[in-house]
Formats: structure tokens, C-alpha cells, sequence
């Protein structure tokens, strides 16, 4: 089974030849890709953070706001723009009455 590892990654570094043009090629690649993914994945899962600070505030903040309160005190400041929030609230009343 070790064998099999080092082959597959002798074959996916240098096609079957190491040489310097190849552990660079390799390299660049894998360093391509984990660009790739630290940047996409933050602005991929940005609106999923969104979401979720709307339903919190709906379920639970609303009930009792001392819970956003100690919320913010731990965050810092209130991250959300008014309008924006306002804006946020009304898109998740409005999916949830459509998916209801």
C-alpha cells in the first residue's frame, strides 16, 4: 500500500520523472489552490453568517434582549448598518414565509 502512495505521487509530481520543473510545477499548483480556497470560502459562507445572525435575532434576541446585548458587549461594536439590517430581517421573513 505504501508503495502505491509513493507511485501515485511520483506519477503526480513529474509524470513519472522528478525533476526541479516538476516539484515547482507541483508546488505553484498547491499554492494556487489554497489561495483559491482561503479566499472563496469566506465569501462564500459570508451570507450563511448573515442568515444566521437574523434568525438568532428573531428566535432568541427578541424574547430577551439582554442576550443581544451581551452578544455585542463580547463582539465589540453593532457590525450591522441599519438599512442594510432592516433590508436582511425583511429577506429571511420572506423566504421563510415562502418555504412555510
Amino acid at each position: 500500500m505504501i508503495s502505491d502512495l509513493l507511485l501515485g505521487l511520483r506519477l503526480a509530481v513529474g509524470g513519472g520523472r522528478i525533476s526541479g520543473q516538476a516539484l515547482l510545477r507541483l508546488c505553484m499548483t498547491t499554492l494556487g489552490v489554497g489561495l483559491a480556497v482561503a479566499i472563496l470560502l469566506p465569501a462564500a459562507s459570508a451570507t450563511t453568517v448573515a442568515d444566521e445572525q437574523c434568525r438568532v435575532t428573531v428566535q432568541q434576541w427578541h424574547e430577551s434582549p439582554s442576550l443581544e446585548d451581551a452578544f455585542l458587549s463580547g463582539y465589540g461594536s453593532d457590525p450591522r448598518d441599519p438599512e442594510v439590517w432592516r433590508i436582511e430581517l425583511l429577506r429571511e421573513a420572506i423566504g421563510t414565509a415562502v418555504w412555510a
